[in-house]
């Protein structure tokens, strides 16, 4: 296996992120992507043909610059996550190992879709919220973070494996996990 395919990597880029951008969460997107020099695109159903490409989101990559494109006709909260989907496939560098200038899901949904979902799940609901919010009501905790109640649960049913793989790069790092 490559190594971009490794859970290792992907992990390590997640914490990266989340270290690197610790108010992601309070931020808009516009403002975090304006911030990287990304361009953030919307569409609509009416967009016929950027409807074929993607009924969510996609990113494109052309003279070193990416954009990223979303459906403003979807509820917020899928609209957050399709950003944060994206994002992860510009921070784990899938322009380079997908041969293709756009990236999208919609018939080829290999390695990097799994790694972008996992990736967008972290940011948009990091491990240390999940912990805290638990006994909360999935409504409650979707509305807060403006995510949906079908995120927040993937997010739960995923905890473990994503709380394994932070705290291996934390032990690496010699700081303490995170407890469950």
């Amino acid at each position: 296996m490559e190594e971009w395919m490794s859970k290792y990597t992907l992990y390590r880029k997640i914490h990266s992120f989340i270290s690197d951008n610790p108010d992601f969460l309070y931020m808009d997107m516009d403002t975090f992507c304006k911030s990287k020099d990304w361009n953030l695109i919307p569409f609509g159903e009416a967009d016929k043909e950027l409807m074929l490409i993607s009924k969510d989101g996609y990113t494109f990559y052309e003279h070193s610059r990416f954009s990223i494109f979303y459906n403003k006709d979807k509820p917020r909260a899928r609209q957050r996550f399709t950003i944060s989907h994206e994002i992860g496939h510009i921070v784990l560098f899938h322009h380079l190992y997908v041969p293709t200038k756009i990236l999208t899901n919609n018939k080829n949904k290999g390695i990097w879709e799994y790694q972008a979902d996992t990736f967008a799940q972290n940011i948009l609901f990091p491990i240390e919220w999940a912990e805290n919010l638990k006994g909360q009501s999935i409504h409650n905790i979707a509305k807060f973070l403006g995510v949906s109640k079908e995120m927040v649960n993937v997010r739960y049913r995923n905890l473990s494996e994503d709380l394994y793989w932070l705290n291996e790069i934390k032990r690496e790092e010699g700081s303490n996990g995170i407890s469950k």
